[in-house]
């Protein structure tokens, strides 16, 4: 089968770099719910270059993705009618 580094389409990015962006921009979310500014989130970090291409890392990253969208879904649960 296909691995998460394969990159079978060119130039388009892997399933592993799309994890990693993902995870990128919803932790951004949640930053800025709270109340950091856009600045502080690293563009060079937008499309991470996963570390590896083993089990162990492919695994890193889903689980570093759960754990952003988790910590999104508790910013936005913990918000307001107002700030909603």
């Amino acid at each position: 089968g296909a691995s998460s580094g394969q990159r079978p389409l060119g130039s388009a990015h892997t399933i592993a770099e799309v994890i990693g962006h993902v995870g990128f921009w919803i932790e951004g979310a949640r930053r800025r719910l709270a109340g950091e500014k856009a600045a502080a989130l690293d563009p060079a970090e937008d499309w991470p270059h996963p570390a590896g291409k083993t089990d162990e890392d492919w695994n890193g990253a889903v689980a570093a993705l759960e754990a952003a969208h988790r910590g999104l879904v508790a910013a936005v649960s913990a918000l307001d009618d107002e700030r909603l």
